[in-house]
């Protein structure tokens, strides 16, 4: 669940700045086929290592992450 809700938010906010998954991938300092896993749902991030980066490139509040 939480996997394809962070992967939802990551293509929104992509998509959002007109941005290819290669520029975003970069953009988060992932290689492109993580992040293509991370926005299809089938992985997620490393989250001490990205967490903060993540959360303010894609625009959503730090706090918990909902169920």
């Amino acid at each position: 669940m939480v996997r394809s809700r962070i992967g939802e938010a990551l293509k929104a906010a992509r998509e959002a700045r007109g941005l290819t998954q290669q520029e975003a991938a970069a953009a988060l300092g992932a290689p492109l086929r993580t992040y293509q896993q991370w926005e299809a749902g089938r992985g997620a991030p490393a989250v001490l290592d990205r967490l903060e980066t993540m959360a303010l490139w894609a625009g959503f509040p730090l706090g918990p992450v909902p169920e």
